[in-house]
């Protein structure tokens, strides 16, 4: 393979942003085409391109592109975000799931952030296996299940879900860094 992982996060500088609208645009269309939107934004909070772009530009919301190489590998989000820990949320594109360049990608990820953040917190919907499977194997650690956690917009109602974290030293652990 011999590719590299780069991160471009979305911020203004001097008025001039690092990603233009249509480029937010093309994550947002292949998320859809791809039908990973309606996995991501189960809750239906975010269900257009427009949404999802006003999304990535709050001020609450830090918004990374993961480049393999040059090529969109997928992107992740941090929020609710406090002085010792945020949420965070990915998104890897399909051509990506099952080549193993997820759980790399996964632990630049959890680097990145957990040198900001002292504890990165998670929460995901008991239906999602692939996601479940996905931070097991980046060691996230399980707080617990949480009834009616969440809100599901495929089933029209609250659905339990699960509550994660992983720290530094728990990154370290698992031979990650």
């Amino acid at each position: 393979m011999g590719g590299e992982f780069s991160f471009l996060p979305y911020f203004i500088h001097d008025g001039i942003p690092t990603m233009r609208d249509s480029e937010i645009y093309k994550l947002y269309e292949k998320c859809v085409v791809q039908g990973i939107d309606e996995i991501v934004f189960h809750d239906g909070s975010i269900n257009t391109w427009k949404g999802f772009t006003d999304y990535v530009k709050r001020q609450d919301v830090f918004f990374y592109v993961v480049n393999y190489d040059i090529f969109p590998f997928g992107f992740f989000w941090l929020n609710r975000i406090e002085k010792t820990n945020a949420h965070i949320h990915f998104v890897i594109f399909k051509e990506y799931w099952g080549s193993g360049l997820s759980i790399e990608a996964g632990r630049r990820v959890l680097e990145l952030c957990l040198d900001s953040f002292p504890t990165i917190m998670g929460r995901l919907p008991m239906n999602n296996e692939f996601a479940i499977n996905y931070i097991s194997q980046l060691g996230f650690k399980l707080v617990g299940i949480i009834p009616n956690l969440m809100w599901s917009k495929k089933e029209n109602k609250p659905v339990d879900g699960l509550v994660v974290y992983i720290t530094k030293e728990e990154l370290e652990d698992e031979g990650l860094q």
